[in-house]
């Protein structure tokens, strides 16, 4: 996979930017014994890890971590970049001085 950030797919809200942020629910690194979980039409991609969401399960004993593993093409408008998952976020554009 590139390093490149993919367009956000909308313009921002009138007066407001795309900033790229650490995404903190995601880790970077997949794994080849891990396939992508996407599934369309009841077919799952299938595709090699490149990250993972944490989905945790809510249990009477507590919380437990879930990792669900994703290929590239399916990282819902994420991407790697550096070690890191990224996503898009908006803020007001700062006024000129």
């Amino acid at each position: 996979m590139d390093d490149r950030r993919p367009d956000p797919g909308r313009e921002p809200p009138e007066g407001c930017e795309f900033f790229a942020v650490m995404d903190e629910g995601w880790r970077a690194g997949g794994s080849s014994s891990h396939r992508c979980r996407y599934m369309l039409n009841g077919r799952s991609c299938g595709a090699p890890s490149v990250a993972r969401f944490n989905r945790p399960r809510h249990l009477k004993t507590g919380i437990r971590p879930t990792w669900w593993h994703y290929c590239a093409d399916h990282m819902y408008g994420r991407w790697v970049e550096n070690g890191v998952v990224m996503t898009w976020h908006v803020r007001d554009i700062e006024p000129s001085r």
